[in-house]
């Protein structure tokens, strides 16, 4: 488990929750987002769905799902000027016999085509067999989605095949394509079963 004030840095990235500190950059950001791009894009957000109270109901969400082990929304701030880029999560953690994680990613689209996603994700996958030894990540992606499943392969995940009506997305039931990798096939050592808690969980 990570504490709410975790944070991983890569070479141009912060990945951390939100903090009561990021209210007006959050703000300012979703209010500010170009037109909607695609149907994977949401475009801005009107202002009277940014308020604080909305804020405040993000950071009670995160920390709440975060101290429970089974969701995490890490933010991804730019180094240098400090701008919200986007957000990888790990979500539907599994323990027990399972070990396992669902990927979730989206960059913002003022920052598309930069490198962010890749380097992102690599840090977050890092983060699910390191800090969270978990031994497997898997992520759904829409079959025409070829930037996402570009995204994927870039980072070695398997393709394992395609779930019928997986998700319920954009007002329907949506296939999705499973690409999935484990600790093992990152170098990392992942969950040890021989080390368990009095709860049969892995090492948290």
């Amino acid at each position: 488990m990570i504490d709410l004030s975790f944070e991983k840095e890569t070479k141009r990235l912060v990945l951390r929750l939100y903090r009561e500190s990021d209210y007006q950059m959050w703000r300012d950001t979703y209010a500010s987002l170009p037109k909607s791009k695609n149907r994977w894009d949401g475009g801005p957000q009107p202002l009277e769905k940014l308020t604080k109270s909305a804020f405040r109901k993000v950071l009670e969400t995160q920390a709440q799902e975060t101290l429970e082990d089974r969701y995490y929304r890490l933010n991804a701030f730019e180094k240098q000027k400090g701008r919200l880029i986007g957000q990888f999560s790990l979500m539907d953690i599994s323990r027990e016999i399972f070990q396992n994680a669902y990927l979730g990613y989206g960059v913002l689209s003022p920052f598309w085509r930069q490198g962010y996603g890749k380097e992102g994700v690599a840090a977050i996958l890092e983060v699910a067999f390191t800090t969270l030894r978990l031994h497997r990540v898997e992520a759904g992606v829409e079959p025409n989605n070829k930037r996402s499943i570009a995204l994927a392969k870039s980072l070695n995940m398997r393709r394992e095949g395609t779930s019928k009506r997986r998700l319920f997305v954009g007002g329907r039931w949506s296939d999705m394509t499973i690409y999935a990798i484990t600790a093992e096939e990152l170098g990392f050592d992942g969950w040890d079963p021989t080390l368990r808690s009095p709860r049969g969980e892995g090492p948290r």
